[in-house]
């Protein structure tokens, strides 16, 4: 019977997605112009083992630290000027993303791979309308998050804007000549090992070296007799568009907590992948 429902849910998400490529999805996440989707390769009758090193558990704060980084050259034809170096992600969309994003990285599986999707509405240049973001996350190496963007801040199609069902995708890992991501400490361009192929649109995060972008140079010693300056905060510093967790208060842990338990009871049997799917919904709306 499960197998059943799991056949039915592919075709309708097959229908919806209108992509003919053998990757498929199911929505986890839809808020705010934010969708997440747990993607895999189905072979016509399971999902294909891809063997990554999931579920990827990086905090909220450190998600943030990705997108805030996440740079590229845009070369857009309407703009007459140089090519710009721009964020990918705005401090909005980064506060509306990172703790999503977080607890999703959390769930996938091996044979999973995070897809998003980051819509805004711009109507300053050129009535462009609805533009998105999208790409894939994943790990192959441990301590090293693949990203892999299909589209940057590209207008959707007419029909596109309404239900995060409805868009489609290309795989941005077949993508090699595009406007590229820009190298950032710990954000390097991926290069395939086989082929020597730079894939511009595809980077690797090493994860043990982010680092917040703005930094305060350190004070210069003071002159002698002078007295000592008052000792700085030594709270964390909090990387722009970071999301905020108010004192005695933590909402992300608490819904972690939940998450973590909902796997517990899929991995023994006790809930079926459809009530999983539905109580994680409701557990990251909660954010």
């Amino acid at each position: 019977m499960r197998e059943f429902l799991a056949g039915l849910c592919l075709l309708g998400g097959l229908v919806a997605s209108g992509c003919s490529s053998n990757w498929k999805r199911e929505l986890l996440y839809s808020k705010s112009g934010v969708a997440l989707y747990r993607e895999y390769e189905w072979d016509g009758q399971r999902k294909k083992p891809l063997d990554y090193r999931h579920p990827v558990l990086i905090d909220a704060q450190k998600t943030a630290l990705i997108m805030n980084q996440l740079t590229w050259r845009s070369t857009y034809f309407l703009d007459f000027k140089k090519p710009r170096d721009l964020q990918v992600f705005n401090p909005q969309e980064v506060g509306d993303t990172a703790k999503a994003m977080s607890l999703a990285l959390g769930t996938i599986e091996s044979n999973e791979r995070l897809r998003f999707l980051v819509t805004r509405s711009n109507w300053s240049e050129a009535f462009l309308g609805t533009q998105a973001t999208s790409g894939v996350m994943f790990c192959v190496k441990e301590g090293i998050l693949e990203v892999a963007f299909d589209r940057i801040q590209d207008r959707l199609a007419d029909g596109e804007g309404g239900d995060p069902m409805e868009i489609t995708f290309h795989d941005p890992l077949e993508i090699t000549d595009a406007d590229p991501i820009l190298p950032a400490p710990a954000v390097t361009p991926h290069i395939d090992p086989l082929t020597g192929i730079d894939h511009p649109r595809w980077v690797d995060v090493q994860l043990d070296q982010l680092r917040a972008v703005a930094s305060t140079p350190p004070a210069s010693p003071p002159a002698a007799g002078s007295p000592a300056p008052a000792t700085a905060s030594t709270s964390p510093a909090v990387a722009p568009g970071s999301p905020q967790t108010a004192p005695g208060s933590d909402p992300y842990q608490r819904v972690r907590d939940r998450i973590e338990g909902l796997k517990r009871l899929r991995a023994d049997g006790a809930i079926t992948e459809e009530e999983y799917t539905r109580e994680f919904e409701k557990a990251i709306s909660e954010l």
